[in-house]
């Protein structure tokens, strides 16, 4: 399977922050998925982490082994993504979202978030969030094109 993780599912892998659900985390470290990580999701790190607004535990030098490391793909922003986000629907604000979004849906990737906000866009979702659904659909079902895929993490203890 092929997979587009949205930048808190990056961060939270990264961190291994108990966030992320042990599916989605397992699904991310199978060798058998091929799982991109935008542009988009780097450029937001790097402008949070220089205004003060993300702290990482390793460099943005030390990111880049990680990704490598973990055979992340990076995913770069390319025309037909541009021409897409041009024509999404404004119901998410953020524009690193959007373009995730557009390339979600222009390379035809499962796209892996935890925003709600998310589903309001025809796009593949895989969603890591307790309480989206009562029975949870899985990347194994033959159903998932255009479709919200989702799973539902177990609670966290605090």
């Amino acid at each position: 399977m092929k997979y587009l993780i949205d930048t808190h599912i990056l961060i939270w892998f990264l961190e291994g922050d108990k966030q992320l659900s042990t599916e989605i985390s397992a699904l991310i470290e199978n060798s058998q998925n091929e799982v991109y990580i935008s542009q988009a999701s780097l450029w937001e790190m790097a402008i949070k982490i220089g205004i003060g607004k993300l702290r990482l535990s390793i460099s943005l030098s030390e990111l880049e082994q990680f990704l490598m490391g973990h055979q992340f793909q990076i995913l770069p922003i390319n025309f037909p993504h541009y021409e897409e986000l041009q024509n999404l629907a404004f119901h998410h604000q953020d524009p690193f979202d959007r373009m995730i979004i557009a390339q979600a849906k222009v390379e035809n990737l499962i796209l892996i978030t935890h925003d709600r906000r998310f589903q309001m866009y025809d796009v593949n979702l895989f969603c890591s969030i307790v309480g989206w659904v009562d029975r949870p659909q899985t990347p194994n079902s033959q159903n998932y094109n255009h479709q919200i895929i989702k799973t539902i993490a177990k609670p966290t203890q605090k």
